[in-house]
């Protein structure tokens, strides 16, 4: 019983924790996409995710310029193909307008070596970085990832960027920490801090949401399975009490019985006997 009331105490406080972590995540719900399964067969495994998710920064200091680099394509959905796609647009009961960016359709072309180790040369190896150099991902979304952040350098400032953005020998766009881009066309874009949080600190910050939450669950479930066998060996309990009690009132009925019968009369009788010899 005691068992029974801490596991349930213990499912009852991680629901509750579980919660506190929804709450903070429908806050953050521009990360989260949810669909209808197109098909009674479908494979869930086709559809990667909002992009913003499918990676980890390596250094927060470059989540601002990273995020500048990937720019609104943040939000778009990443699949395995274009098929993928068109059933999710077709038949995925979508609740908002969705960009959906199919790999087999990615141009996944990264900045040349050469060209990288020359723009290294020239400002530094530590000042300019390929952006795809600073995050983290899963080898099955390497296309998406090649697409959204395989183009451009991140220099550590507005003068590295253009040495390196203006070198003929590089022509490459560059975005600096504070997110200001450096195009080769000769645009430039920023020159202010931007204000508020960087998107894919937000993101960060649901995808460890969602991690705790899916752990929490599978803390529940444990608990629940745990709860569910402590609740079985109790009603095993429960059944073999209930069995030894009928049987007890079955023993003591034959028992009754048998004191009223003439042998054990008799029996009772020499026991006395037996006493006064």
């Amino acid at each position: 019983t005691q068992s029974r009331s801490s596991a349930a105490s213990d499912v009852y406080k991680r629901q509750k924790e579980c919660r506190g972590i929804r709450a903070e995540m429908d806050r953050l719900t521009k990360f989260d996409f949810r669909y209808d399964n197109p098909t009674p067969s479908w494979d869930s495994k086709r559809v990667k995710g909002v992009a913003a998710n499918l990676f980890r920064i390596k250094d927060p200091k470059y989540s601002r310029a990273l995020s500048s680099v990937i720019g609104g394509s943040w939000r778009n959905v990443v699949t395995d193909n274009d098929e993928t796609g068109k059933l999710l647009l077709e038949r995925g009961n979508l609740q908002t307008r969705t960009t959906i960016i199919p790999m087999t359709k990615m141009n996944s072309r990264t900045i040349d070596q050469r060209v990288v180790n020359y723009a290294q040369k020239l400002v530094g190896k530590e000042n300019a970085i390929p952006a795809i150099d600073l995050i983290e991902y899963e080898k099955e979304v390497e296309p998406a990832m090649k697409f959204l952040f395989g183009h451009s350098f991140i220099c550590k400032d507005l003068e590295t960027a253009k040495k390196v953005t203006y070198d003929q020998n590089v022509r490459t766009r560059s975005y600096t920490l504070d997110g200001d881009l450096m195009d080769p066309e000769g645009s430039l874009s920023g020159g202010a801090v931007q204000q508020g949080p960087p998107i894919l600190d937000e993101a960060a910050r649901y995808n460890q949401l969602k991690r705790q939450f899916d752990q929490k669950s599978q803390e529940i479930g444990d608990v629940n399975r745990k709860l569910a066998g402590i609740q079985q060996v109790a009603e095993q309990y429960k059944s073999v009490k209930d069995k030894l009690e009928n049987f007890q009132m079955q023993l003591k009925a034959a028992q009754d019985r048998l004191q009223s019968t003439t042998f054990q009369q008799n029996q009772d009788e020499i026991n006395e006997l037996k006493t006064k010899v």
